[in-house]
């Protein structure tokens, strides 16, 4: 744990948060993925006693009101999600790079499907790229962890 994560951490949540709330051309709507989701993973699995499901229900909350979705269902699949991930933090950060990135898959694949369960309970149709953002989030692991990484890592020899 670094000593400057108390700035690193809530400053790429908000950016993340702001990523998300990011309109996009239709032709890239395929490609959009969970980025802060994303972020919330790589922090709880990083460091779990500063980001944890609390803070993943927050922001989940915070996504709710910002796209008008359904209230509270960011909310729960970010926590589920953050919850799931937590319970396995020290597996995963043994994991290599490729095998993360398949737990990553499953785990936003299972908040998609709780995500479309919801969906289709309150009589709403997800969209047919519903599910292909987990994969682009599972392909994009790599490259997050790898720029965090390095970050956290200017940010000690800045001190």
């Amino acid at each position: 744990m670094n000593n400057n994560d108390w700035l690193l951490i809530p400053g790429t949540l908000l950016l993340a948060f702001f990523a998300n709330m990011m309109a996009f051309p239709d032709l890239f709507e395929l490609l959009r993925l969970d980025l802060l989701l994303l972020v919330v993973l790589y922090w709880c699995i990083s460091t779990p006693e500063r980001v944890g499901v609390s803070v993943a229900w927050v922001l989940g909350l915070l996504t709710d009101v910002a796209s008008g979705g359904l209230l509270g269902m960011m909310a729960l699949i970010y926590a589920l999600t953050a919850y799931s991930c937590l319970m396995l933090h020290q597996q995963v950060r043994m994991l290599p790079m490729f095998q993360q990135s398949l737990l990553v898959l499953v785990l936003l694949l299972a908040g998609k499907l709780l995500g479309y369960l919801l969906l289709v309970f309150f009589s709403r149709s997800p969209s047919a790229t519903f599910w292909v953002a987990a994969v682009i989030g599972a392909l994009a692991w790599p490259l997050l962890c790898g720029l965090f990484g390095q970050w956290r890592k200017e940010s000690v020899h800045l001190l």
